[in-house]
C-alpha cells in the first residue's frame, strides 16, 4: 500500500509550465533512474525526502519499481524532454523506452533538491 502513497504523491505533482534543458537536478534524476534500473534502491532512497524516508523504505521503493515494471515493462532506454516548475517542485521528464512502447517517465524534487518520486505515464 505504501509504494502507492509515492506512486500518489508524484501524480499530484505532474505539473504545468516550461524550462529550458539545463536543470541542476537533470543528472540527479538519472542518477535515481540508474540506479532503480540497477537494483539499488538503499542508494537511491538516500536520494529521497527527508518527510518520504520516515514512511517509505528502501524495500517499499524496491517494491514500487518493482510494480511499476511489472505493469509498464522494464526501462530500456530512456531520454531528456523537459523540465517543470512549479508551486517550489521541480519535475523532470523522459521519454522512456518501456520493453516494446514509450512512456514518459518523470522524477520529481522538492525544493530542497530530495527526489519526491517517480511516475511512468502514456505518452501523447
Amino acid at each position: 500500500m505504501k509504494h502507492w502513497v509515492l506512486i500518489g504523491i508524484v501524480t499530484s505533482l505532474l505539473l504545468t509550465g516550461c524550462q529550458e534543458q539545463g536543470s541542476v537536478n537533470l543528472s540527479e534524476a538519472e542518477r535515481f533512474i540508474d540506479r532503480m534500473q540497477s537494483g539499488e534502491f538503499k542508494e537511491a532512497a538516500e536520494q529521497i525526502s527527508v518527510d518520504l524516508k520516515a514512511h517509505i523504505s528502501p524495500e517499499l521503493i524496491e517494491d514500487a519499481w518493482i510494480t511499476a515494471n511489472e505493469r509498464y515493462g522494464n526501462v530500456l532506454q530512456y531520454d531528456y524532454v523537459n523540465t517543470k516548475f512549479e508551486d517550489g517542485f521541480e519535475t523532470i521528464y523522459f521519454h522512456g523506452k518501456v520493453t516494446d512502447m514509450q512512456r514518459l517517465v518523470s522524477v520529481s524534487f522538492n525544493e530542497q533538491d530530495d527526489v519526491i518520486g517517480f511516475h511512468f505515464t502514456h505518452e501523447e
